[in-house]
């Protein structure tokens, strides 16, 4: 019981048990490898992330995330759709998304097995979103909202009015 406010990195290798309140602050960073998180989560602070990093099934905790980040290995249960992610989403190459059936969630930016991708919704192939993943999305039919773009525009200096680009060609 009461208030525990992370400004650093905690890293928890069992299950958060108890019935107070667990504050990620601007500045932290929970990597967690239990299977669950009982006491209540504020992870909203701009900038902070957390991490579910054990080798196996985890439990995601139903709280807005600033940054989320499913890494280690095994599937990463969001089974509450009052999951949402104002910052990034990653799904780390090796873990597994397991978004509820019928279950959409929002995220700002998306990043899956490290590759930053397009706004939009993502999910699954039995899942009725404009963008599927196999690898890093379990086959259920939970949807990803995407709200932004977390890939990067190229930038092409050095070319005049009279040159071209041909792919595959150098400048």
């Amino acid at each position: 019981t009461g208030t525990v406010s992370n400004n650093g990195t905690l890293t928890a290798s069992t299950t958060l048990a108890g019935a107070g309140t667990l504050t990620n602050s601007a500045l932290g960073n929970l990597s967690f490898g239990g299977s669950s998180i009982a006491p209540v989560l504020i992870a909203t602070a701009a900038g902070n992330t957390v991490r579910y990093t054990a080798a196996g099934a985890q439990t995601v905790k139903a709280t807005t995330y600033s940054n989320l980040v499913l890494a280690g290995s095994g599937a990463k249960s969001i089974s509450s759709a009052t999951i949402s992610i104002a910052g990034n989403f990653s799904v780390v190459t090796g873990a597994l998304a397991n978004i509820g059936n019928g279950l959409n969630i929002n995220a700002g930016r998306l990043t899956l097995g490290g590759l930053n991708k397009i706004g939009g919704t993502w999910g699954a192939t039995l899942s009725s979103a404009t963008h599927t993943d196999t690898t890093q999305v379990d086959a259920n039919t939970g949807i990803i909202n995407v709200a932004g773009e977390a890939r990067q525009t190229p930038e092409v200096t050095g070319v005049n009015e009279t040159q071209s680009v041909q792919s595959g060609k150098g400048v």
